[in-house]
């Protein structure tokens, strides 16, 4: 931080101080704006994340699913052609 005075006066006696704080409520406010980001950052990993998992749960949960019951019926000839209707 740079302080220019003029020749007009001198700066008030407490202005370094003065200087100092704000310097630090600056550096605090750039500490804070990176810190959220950050965690704007991680939250939004954090839900892909789920998502990534609920997908592949759902992908996992459907392969392993019990074969249904047309599946399972032995009278249905293996091509999988149904046999015609009887009047």
């Amino acid at each position: 931080m740079i302080a220019v005075g003029s020749s007009e006066g001198r700066l008030p006696d407490d202005t370094e101080a003065r200087m100092a704080a704000f310097t630090e409520l600056c550096a605090i406010a750039v500490a804070n704006a990176q810190s959220r980001a950050e965690l704007v950052g991680s939250r939004a990993r954090l839900v892909a994340a789920a998502d990534e998992a609920r997908r592949l749960r759902s992908v996992t949960d459907t392969a392993e699913a019990p074969p249904s019951p047309a599946a399972c019926r032995s009278d249905l000839p293996a091509d999988g052609r149904l046999p015609p209707r009887l009047p």
